[in-house]
């Protein structure tokens, strides 16, 4: 069966973190790192876990994909071909290398409606850096509104590395592209309070050096009207790479929509959940009222991260 779409039709997003890209290694004896069994057994869940929210989503932009670049790619094929059997949907996976570590990035697309007009991966030195990872997606058969879309893992430890880093991608969305960047960004916002329904990090609850990977250790103490207006060595929560996102003309989605679920299952850090995985958008794209969802589901858990999932209406 075709499935025909309009111009009408949202465009159906989904992010996942599988954490080291639902591979499990077991070593085959103690300080062994790349000799042992390979167990797929989180991977081969893949088109169970994307279509939670819909049955064949346009966009899956897939983080922690460990070692999707050896071996010929075989494991980012064997992903499409696991979407394909499954029933989902053709897709084409578009990988970026992390350059940090073996952790990559995919933007998997949908071929029935988005085609892939530029896959930026560095080796042209003409590009410009800022494009690297970024692929630009035609829906539709509409070459007037190209998609740049960029499958995100931030730095999990380093709130400096993180501003940078967004500073960096995000350099080249400007005007009324059509931008989206989803994924895990490995930290919290201030653009939307405790009171309005953020979660927030207790950080008096985590080991110090834990502390510094959120936020801000040790904070300087600060008094107003003659009270403290933080706990004696509480944490600050350093919001500063998606507040930047946001001051700068992007849209997320989470707030749009008044989502306020965590994306981190429960008992996974200390401290409290928060919202860590996100899709931010800016140009021409408009949240679909009601989509954004969080798959909170026990049965479906296969990573210490949730899947998210949204749709976006493509403006003129």
């Amino acid at each position: 069966m075709t499935t025909t779409y309009t111009e009408h039709d949202p465009l159906h997003w989904v992010s996942i973190n599988l954490e080291f890209g639902g591979v499990d290694f077991a070593p085959a004896a103690p300080l062994l790192r790349v000799t042992g069994t390979v167990d797929l057994s989180r991977l081969n869940r893949l088109p169970e876990l994307v279509t939670f929210a819909h049955e064949s989503p346009d966009l899956i932009l897939f983080q922690e994909a460990r070692s999707y670049d050896r071996a010929g790619g075989e494991l980012l094929h064997y992903s499409e071909r696991l979407l394909r059997r499954a029933g989902v949907g053709i897709y084409r996976g578009m990988l970026a290398r992390s350059e940090h570590n073996d952790l990559h990035q995919v933007v998997f697309v949908n071929t029935v409606r988005i085609e892939v007009a530029h896959h930026w991966l560095g080796l042209d030195p003409n590009e410009g850096a800022r494009r690297y990872g970024y692929t630009e997606l035609v829906v539709d058969g509409d070459d007037a509104r190209s998609i740049m879309a960029k499958s995100v893992h931030l730095d999990p430890r380093d709130g400096d590395l993180r501003l940078a880093q967004v500073k960096f991608l995000a350099g080249i969305i400007r005007g009324t592209q059509r931008g989206i960047l989803a994924g895990d960004f490995n930290a919290s916002i201030s653009r939307r309070s405790a009171r309005q329904g953020e979660p927030q990090r207790d950080f008096l609850a985590q080991d110090p050096l834990d502390r510094f990977d959120k936020g801000y250790w040790p904070p300087r103490q600060h008094w107003w009207w003659g009270r403290r207006r933080r706990r004696l060595g509480d944490t600050i929560a350093d919001t500063r790479a998606l507040d930047y996102l946001i001051d700068t003309g992007w849209t997320c989605q989470h707030i749009a929509d008044n989502n306020t679920t965590p994306t981190i299952h429960p008992n996974v850090d200390r401290g409290g959940e928060i919202i860590i995985d996100r899709c931010l958008t800016r140009g021409g794209l408009r949240t679909v009222p009601g989509s954004v969802q969080v798959d909170t589901a026990a049965e479906r858990r296969a990573s210490d991260h949730t899947t998210v999932a949204g749709a976006l209406t493509i403006e003129k």
